[in-house]
């Protein structure tokens, strides 16, 4: 049978709107014949009219002796999935969040003393800025608490640890300092002046980046089976509508957290790769190292050494924390 079906179908794949076919032979009545025939079932996504089609395209009503019959069923294309639904077992690009923040994106699998799933500081803790050893609320949702909520369900996982985020300025805690300092205001207090001088000390941070204990079955896996378009760059944490800033892979390195997929480096004009929960995104390197100033709406923070990548206003909100990567 299969052999039967093949012979016919070799003779039309190709042609304009076949797709498919059945692997079963039918008996349908032929009304010309005026009897039942072996039948196979070649499917089109559109049936048109033979006035339309080229004499290449046609479609045989008969072949090696058996009836051809033609049914549309329409453009076929993969199901994909809604990355801001529960979704089991977890998978990269997906919805996730702590339960005191809205939604980002997970962004990658770690290998440390155990295996962990990362994101942003700031999607997996309540506050990027906060103290790790301060943070009380660990839950891990997914998809993310703006979704769905946070009903116990939901939960995928139970948060371990983040790179607190420091503001870009902070008061010294230089004993030397503070002393000057305090001179400094004694002899401007003789002058009667009321001001006081304070001594900050500026702030660097590399990475937006934190992790969580998987409680439920995670794969480092794309969405919609999509292979990896080739190596790791790092995590999408900030942006404009013109730019995207990138945290670079290496520093999380530094962290004694090894990505699941082999990292790597980048250059000007690259081409790189995102996905989220929006969706994916290919676009180029604009800068390969630069300093930035983060606006996190209760402080200011600046980024040393990390990645910009062209932005036509698709990267937004609910990109944080979604997995980079260089087209091989």
């Amino acid at each position: 049978m299969e052999k039967k079906i093949k012979k016919v179908y070799d003779k039309v794949k190709g042609k304009k709107n076949v797709i498919g076919h059945s692997n079963q032979i039918i008996q349908y009545f032929d009304k010309q014949l005026g009897k039942e025939i072996d039948t196979v079932i070649v499917y089109v996504k559109k049936k048109e009219k033979e006035e339309f089609l080229t004499k290449q395209d046609l479609i045989p009503r008969y072949v090696k002796g058996m009836r051809v019959k033609v049914i549309e069923i329409g453009k076929v294309e993969a199901l994909n999935i809604d990355r801001t639904q529960k979704v089991r077992p977890v998978l990269l690009g997906l919805s996730v969040g702590n339960h005191d923040i809205t939604a980002g994106s997970l962004g990658m699998m770690f290998v440390a003393d155990e295996v962990v799933v990362g994101s942003n500081a700031h999607v997996i803790s309540p506050n990027a800025g906060m103290n790790p050893d301060d943070v009380k609320e660990k839950r891990i949702y997914q998809p993310g608490p703006y979704h769905q909520g946070t009903p116990e369900e939901n939960i995928c996982g139970e948060y371990i640890w983040h790179k607190q985020i420091k503001p870009a300025t902070t008061p010294s805690p230089c004993k030397i300092s503070k002393g000057i300092v305090a001179c400094l205001n004694f002899i401007w207090s003789l002058f009667g002046r009321h001001t006081r001088f304070q001594a900050f000390q500026e702030n660097v941070n590399h990475i937006d980046f934190g992790v969580y204990r998987p409680s439920v079955e995670h794969l480092c896996k794309l969405p919609d089976d999509q292979d990896f378009p080739g190596n790791f760059i790092g995590l999408l944490f900030a942006g404009s509508d013109k730019v995207g800033v990138i945290c670079k892979v290496k520093y999380i390195i530094d962290e004694g957290f090894t990505p699941r997929v082999s990292p790597t480096e980048v250059s000007q004009m690259d081409v790189v790769w995102g996905s989220s929960f929006w969706g994916d995104y290919q676009t180029t390197v604009q800068d390969e190292s630069a300093t930035i100033q983060v606006n996190y709406g209760d402080f200011t923070a600046i980024f040393e050494d990390v990645i910009l990548v062209h932005n036509e206003d698709v990267i937004r909100g609910g990109w944080s924390g979604s997995s980079w990567y260089k087209i091989d």
